[in-house]
């Protein structure tokens, strides 16, 4: 997936995709022509095996603190002023920018070091003129010299104070309305597809109709959503968001089908998937220091408390470093699941083995061992219930 994309599931539906539509709708922008990777004008030296394992690493610290981050709960009910959700998105996002620098000047022959520095620019732009981020101008001024594709999209201190056109006025505010039918998903779903659609026909030359349809075919499933994505890939949707689409079909051709995971817990049971036919089990990928996968917690273990007994199994798999901080996390929030560690941390084999990319991820498997679904975050209990009526 993409490294400047959203996190789809990260943001499903809730508020948190609404606010950074609100937020992104500040600057709406004209879909550019697509340009072939700027190369290095410096050779740089090879990576040792373990500089590379190092770099690979950090490229997924990168990628991931390039995702905006999930809004706190709070503001599913009470939604700050834009002041606000601009100053929190400015601080993610600028520790997005220097986590980029700092991996393109350490590892320069790395094969994403051209990626991270063309990121880190794309990101300081929207901190600039978006995020209110006004002392990085110069810095911002240098970068976008190497990158002359990006020129049409206008000088970052203009950006912020440029005259808004009419059509652009119009793009604004039929976003504010795809805002509000976001935060009423799924209830709201087909008449947020039928906005999105429309959206797109009455704007194609610019990039939100096109975020917004990545979000609305990763909120079907089956074959609407395969169809809805065969158009979108014949669309002229920047190749970013058609390689997120493609990732995301890679992942639902799993579905149906059975999942190999066995393993020891942390608390020293055996784990076999295959042998909890007859039950249905959430598979659970997350990590304490993952805040909305902290925040979706009480929410798993309430689904489990009132139909565990019924049959309803979950199993964790934690992309943690520190196993004490892990077990005692555990321990605290009381979560009787088993819970899958390793060493590696992000380079957990079966997140590796399973595309992984953002979490929480959390996948459903069907009595009869089959994964039934790749985002079971929204309706977790109902979901589970049609499942163990079946």
């Amino acid at each position: 997936m993409n490294a400047y994309s959203f996190a789809r599931r990260a943001l499903p539906g809730s508020a948190g995709v609404a606010l950074m539509l609100g937020v992104l709708s500040a600057d709406v922008s004209v879909v550019e022509a697509q340009t072939p990777p700027v190369a290095t004008t410096n050779a740089a030296k090879p990576l040792s095996a373990t500089e590379q394992a190092a770099g690979d690493a950090a490229w997924r610290a990168v990628r991931r603190a390039a995702q905006p981050p999930f809004p706190p709960v709070e503001w599913q009910t009470n939604r700050p002023p834009r002041e606000i959700v601009a100053e929190y998105y400015r601080v993610s996002t600028m520790k997005a920018v220097d986590l980029a620098r700092d991996f393109h000047q350490k590892y320069p022959g790395h094969s994403k070091a051209v990626e991270a520095r063309k990121l880190e620019h794309d990101l300081l732009n929207r901190a600039v003129t978006q995020f209110g981020e006004t002392n990085q101008t110069a810095r911002l001024e240098i970068l976008a010299k190497e990158f002359p594709e990006d020129a049409k999209a206008q000088p970052a201190a203009a950006a912020a104070t440029r005259p808004v056109s009419k059509e652009e006025e119009k793009l604004r505010t039929r976003l504010a309305a795809i805002e509000e039918l976001m935060q009423g998903v799924p209830k709201t779903l087909p008449e947020l597809e039928k906005a999105a659609v429309e959206l797109q026909h009455d704007f194609p030359n610019w990039r939100e109709p096109y975020q917004v349809l990545v979000q609305v075919i990763f909120l079907n499933e089956g074959d609407k959503a395969r169809a809805m994505a065969r158009e979108f890939q014949e669309s002229k949707a920047p190749a970013q968001f058609k390689a997120m689409v493609t990732d995301h079909f890679k992942q639902m051709e799993r579905v149906g089908q059975p999942l190999d995971i066995k393993f020891t817990a942390t608390d020293g049971r055996a784990v076999d998937l295959a042998a909890l036919k007859g039950k249905v089990v959430l598979v659970d990928f997350w990590a304490t220091w993952c805040g909305p996968c902290v925040g979706e917690v009480p929410h798993v273990r309430e689904a489990y408390t009132r139909l565990h007994d019924r049959g309803f199994e979950i199993i964790g798999i934690s992309l943690d470093q520190d196993k004490d901080k892990l077990t005692q996390f555990i321990k605290k929030e009381k979560m009787p699941w088993p819970q899958h560690f390793e060493d590696g941390g992000e380079q957990n084999h079966f997140a590796k083995e399973f595309g992984i990319e953002s979490i929480p991820t959390m996948w459903l498997v069907d009595k009869l061992g089959r994964l039934n679904s790749l985002d079971a975050r929204d309706g977790l209990a109902a979901r589970v219930e049609k499942l163990l009526a079946q």
